[in-house]
């Protein structure tokens, strides 16, 4: 009877760890898809304002604050998850947390030009200006871009993986 109930208390913890380890991961793949669609609002936001003149008062810097607060919340959520997590996934967080900071780094690089643009902008020099939208547009379309695809394909992966380990779990609870 002992070693059923501590069979039992085993694969109870390894559920709950699962479960937790899914929540997380879970989370993570929701803020990264909101990354995607805010990245996405704030090029169009670019254009929109800095190129066809339509853009809304404020929208560049709102759409920037957004981006910003969920690259945050990523790397709060990143660390959240490498604590959480048992020393065998500490190659996937070190990849993760690699990923988070070249996002972080590409969104400063885009920031800057973003600054420049509105810079030239204000002096009257269009062509300039859509010179340095050109290499905005290759920060989303290249970096930001391939950065994101990855870091979703890799969550989506854990996602599966875990669903996976906790369906067997369940298996076997109920076996």
């Amino acid at each position: 009877i002992l070693a059923v109930v501590l069979v039992a208390v085993v694969v109870a913890q390894r559920f709950d760890y699962q479960l937790r380890r899914a929540e997380l991961a879970y989370e993570q793949r929701q803020t990264k898809t909101m990354l995607a669609v805010q990245a996405f609002h704030y090029k169009t936001a670019i254009a929109d304002s800095l190129l066809d003149g339509r853009g809304k008062p404020g929208e560049i810097d709102l759409a920037r604050r957004d981006v910003q607060e969920t690259l945050q919340r990523l790397a709060e959520q990143a660390h959240q998850k490498a604590a959480f997590l048992r020393s065998e996934q500490s190659e996937r967080q070190f990849e993760e947390r690699e990923r988070i900071g070249k996002l972080e780094a590409a969104f400063s690089a885009i920031d800057s030009l973003v600054d420049r643009m509105i810079k030239v902008k204000q002096s009257g020099s269009d062509e300039a200006a859509r010179q340095l939208h050109q290499l905005v547009e290759q920060r989303f379309e290249g970096e930001v871009a391939e950065t994101l695809a990855a870091a979703m394909a890799d969550e989506q992966r854990e996602v599966a993986e875990t669903d996976a380990e906790i369906a067997e779990l369940a298996a076997r609870r109920v076996a």
